[in-house]
């Protein structure tokens, strides 16, 4: 059977094939599976995809599968094979198969968050992060995520899968907190959600960005533990008028101007230094050094205490 994973990789090798076959021949047909054509992102690779296309002498089909439902993509797959097309590319849009069934853990509060490499040439530099959550009862989790081309409405609610492919690269878990203990964490979460400050502002670097906004639930939510990688380019973005506060963990102060040039040291990120959004460190409560375009290397951190109580859910906004 053909799986979600082997789905990614025949992606980039069908378009290729197809745009080399083309040169060659005629009417060329290729059917382009993507994750739903109203996604702006997707929207503007297909167009590129069409263009190129057109000049080539293909005739591209565009279909849309929900939200990477497996099962649909198989059904389209099939349809286009028994219309005889020349090709099919489908897009990287699948699950990573991380995040718990919430319909099986109805039961617990879960709360996670991911990382996963930026997308275009900006993935060799940069991550986009994102949190999810699912409260007591509830079957299905809640995403949120600053997305730049999203503008006006920059921060997005369940714009794609709770643990999905950022356009083709695997995302890591940084957070996992499980239990009921997790409901308060939730509240919190909510309202830093509410509170982040650059709701109609974005710039990719130095920020605010993606980066920029869970660093802000981090410094509001402590209890989360949040430690973004040394590459989470944004991360340490603060305006010039304030540019001492906590750092993005919560745990920690930091100093930083503008996200290019400062200093941060916490529990959770250790020694941290900016140097032009580069960052540089070494972590002491999972040992590893923080580094520029790779993160971290060492141990892994990954927050995983689902017991909450007693620390403190909110930080105090004179700290911020």
């Amino acid at each position: 059977m053909i799986t979600k994973r082997t789905f990614g990789r025949l992606a980039i090798a069908a378009a290729a094939a197809t745009l080399f076959t083309s040169a060659m021949a005629a009417d060329i047909t290729v059917a382009y599976i993507t994750n739903g054509n109203t996604n702006e992102g997707w929207t503007l690779i297909n167009g590129g995809a069409k263009k190129a296309g057109q000049t080539k002498g293909v005739k591209f089909i565009e279909l849309a599968a929900d939200k990477g439902e497996l099962s649909r993509q198989l059904a389209i797959v099939e349809d286009m094979i028994t219309r005889k097309v020349n090709a099919i590319a489908i897009a990287p849009v699948d699950s990573a198969g991380i995040a718990p069934d919430p319909a099986q853990r109805i039961d617990k509060a879960i709360v996670q968050v991911y990382a996963a490499r930026t997308y275009g040439w900006r993935g060799m530099l940069a991550v986009h992060p994102w949190i999810i959550y699912k409260r007591r009862g509830e079957t299905e989790y809640t995403r949120y995520d600053v997305v730049g081309w999203r503008a006006p409405q920059l921060v997005q609610r369940n714009y794609a899968l709770p643990d999905g492919l950022w356009y083709g690269s695997t995302p890591e878990l940084l957070v996992d907190h499980q239990g009921t203990a997790v409901e308060a964490m939730i509240d919190a979460i909510e309202a830093a959600i509410a509170s982040y400050p650059y709701v109609d502002q974005y710039l990719s670097y130095p920020g605010p960005n993606s980066n920029t906004f869970l660093a802000h639930i981090g410094r509001e939510v402590p209890a989360l533990r949040l430690d973004l990688p040394a590459h989470a380019i944004g991360k340490d973005y603060r305006p010039l008028t304030r540019p001492v506060g906590l750092s993005a963990s919560g745990s920690g102060l930091q100093i930083s101007l503008l996200g290019l040039l400062g200093v941060s040291a916490g529990i959770q990120e250790g020694l941290e230094f900016n140097l032009l959004g580069l960052n540089f460190g070494v972590d002491l409560n999972a040992p590893a050094l923080r580094l520029p375009f790779v993160g971290r290397l060492g141990f892994k951190d990954v927050a995983t205490s689902p017991a909450v109580a007693g620390q403190a859910l909110v930080a105090p906004t004179d700290q911020l």
